[in-house]
């Protein structure tokens, strides 16, 4: 039952942003056509496929390049199954803040005891 609620507030929320980029494509689209020299086509980077072609569509140009085909779903995996290629081969590493602690701790309590050493006799 939670996987099911679940499953249709992703597909209302993927639907609510398809839709959303759209419309955003739409804007940039009339602000393209207002203002082309204050116009920044980074911007064109976040609306994707669905952003793209209501760009394309409202400014009248070919969209055939970006009407391609739909990727390929990624296979879910079982997390319990005997090939995980990576995940047990990851490792995470100490932060650096960390490791530089220690170890100028260590050459610092290092050089004490030299010193000491050195001066004792």
């Amino acid at each position: 039952m939670a996987n099911q609620e679940f499953n249709e507030a992703v597909a209302a929320a993927t639907a609510d942003a398809s839709s959303s980029r759209k419309q955003l494509g739409c804007i940039y689209a009339i602000e393209f056509k207002r203002h082309p020299d204050r116009f920044d086509p980074r911007r064109l980077i976040a609306l994707g496929r669905e952003g793209l072609l209501s760009f394309a569509t409202t400014m009248k140009v070919s969209t055939r390049a970006l009407e391609l085909p739909n990727e390929a779903p990624v296979e879910t995996r079982d997390p319990n199954s005997a090939n995980r290629g990576w995940t047990r081969k990851q490792m995470v590493p100490l932060p650096f803040e960390i490791s530089a602690l220690l170890l100028g701790s260590i050459g610092g309590i290092g050089v004490i005891f030299g010193s000491a050493l050195l001066f004792a006799h």
